[in-house]
């Protein structure tokens, strides 16, 4: 059993390297007054996922969480509402942002050239996506 094991572990660490991406930090300014904050981990392929964050803000785990999918060919932005619209991360801090914006930021990314999107949320961030 162990040897299968070691055998399996050099396929397994091509999947995945030891380090996640490093993002790139872009800042996509839909109107006058917002600009969206976003880490942008590429990918190699024409889907994206769009990770929203949960009422908590983005945390320092979820950069590794989307640097290692970026490694499975998906770009993955990274949005950090919070900082995007100067809310502190509460637990009604989601009400503040505005649905029409996050479509906004949605058609930009079809506008880019995107074929497949995704939204990715957790806890009350998921009632937003569901919302949209």
């Amino acid at each position: 059993m162990i040897r299968s094991f070691l055998f399996l572990l050099p396929l397994l660490i091509s999947q995945f390297s030891l380090f996640a991406a490093e993002p790139v930090e872009l800042e996509i300014e839909l109107d006058l007054d917002l600009v969206f904050n976003i880490s942008h981990f590429k990918g190699n392929s024409s889907r994206l996922i769009i990770w929203l964050p949960s009422e908590h803000g983005v945390s320092r785990g979820m950069s590794s969480v989307a640097g290692k999918i970026s490694e499975l060919n998906s770009h993955v932005w990274l949005v950090d509402l919070h900082s995007s619209y100067m809310v502190p991360a509460s637990r009604y801090s989601l009400s503040e942002f505005p649905i029409s914006d996050l479509m906004a930021l949605l058609s930009h990314a079809e506008v880019m050239g995107f074929d497949e999107i995704y939204l990715l949320s957790a806890a009350r961030g998921a009632k937003m996506v569901l919302d949209m």
